[in-house]
């Protein structure tokens, strides 16, 4: 964007995010699921100031799909919350910096 002089537009950034299904090899374990988010959030927040909002994909599907698709969640069907959530949650209240 910097070369064609676009570099004070905004950018937004949708459907990012880590999978953590234990039984898919592009997965990645919750810990890691959780500290590659918030490190992807201090990064554009250091490097990339034009990126106005960068969307997690997503909260919770109404009934599971029973694939891969369903560890992308921050929450289960039954509406358990999990560690991701949590964790994004103090970070963007300035709870600490886990």
């Amino acid at each position: 964007m910097q070369k064609y002089g676009d570099s004070s537009k905004p950018v937004y950034i949708t459907e990012s995010g880590w999978n953590e299904d234990p039984r898919w090899t592009k997965a990645v374990r919750p810990g890691q699921r959780v500290q590659y988010t918030l490190d992807s959030f201090r990064y554009i927040e250091q490097k990339w100031p034009n990126v106005k909002n960068l969307c997690i994909w997503y909260f919770r599907l109404p009934v599971p799909t029973l694939n891969y698709v369903d560890y992308y969640a921050f929450a289960t069907t039954e509406f358990r919350l999990k560690p991701i959530y949590s964790a994004i949650q103090d970070y963007t209240q300035g709870n600490g910096n886990p």
